[in-house]
């Protein structure tokens, strides 16, 4: 997670200066605000690891006086609440990007918000395919989609020890060679 804040940080300063200075402009402290949005109060193990990642973070990094803040938002409530927490964070908030610990319909949402925004947004938890298809450059996922994850499953038992038995003989094929050859 710390190494997620610091690359975070980077793709920000190199990418997104404009905003970095109407940030400095718009704030009297030297925070820099990092948004975690989760799909309910009782997510604590998301919490837990956001804030041990900042002070992991604001220990080993001195940069200017400056050190990372999180903000946390639980997106509990009806349909379409991750959309205007997403949209809070970012002006009432005033983070530089935001993470999130929620399903693929809230990640959906939370995407078109920060598509117009340019604000960063990692997904922690969505695999939903379709997340990465409108090709918004600020959006970033930790996690495979679905058609990444799924696995070509053998369709009886019989069908997998015969599977095995093959890859066995090919590996014994590939040994003999490799001595033949030295």
């Amino acid at each position: 997670m710390t190494k997620l804040i610091y690359i975070l940080s980077i793709y920000f300063f190199l990418f997104n200066q404009d905003v970095y200075t109407q940030q400095k402009q718009t704030t009297s402290d030297k925070s820099i605000k990092i948004g975690l949005l989760i799909s309910n109060s009782k997510s604590t193990e998301a919490i837990q690891a956001a804030e041990m990642a900042i002070d992991n973070a604001n220990k080993k990094v001195i940069n200017n006086g400056f050190y990372f803040q999180l903000v946390v938002k639980s997106m509990e409530g009806s349909w379409g609440t991750g959309s205007k927490q997403a949209v809070d964070l970012i002006y009432k908030d005033n983070v530089w990007a935001i993470l999130g610990s929620h399903d693929s319909k809230n990640a959906h949402l939370v995407e078109q918000v920060i598509a117009k925004m340019h604000t960063v947004f990692l997904s922690a938890w969505a695999s939903d395919p379709t997340l990465s298809y409108a090709n918004v450059p600020w959006f970033f996922s930790c996690v495979p989609n679905d058609n990444q994850q799924k696995v070509e499953m053998p369709t009886s038992e019989n069908q997998f020890v015969k599977d095995y038995q093959k890859n066995i003989i090919k590996h014994q094929k590939l040994l003999l060679l490799m001595l033949l050859m030295a």
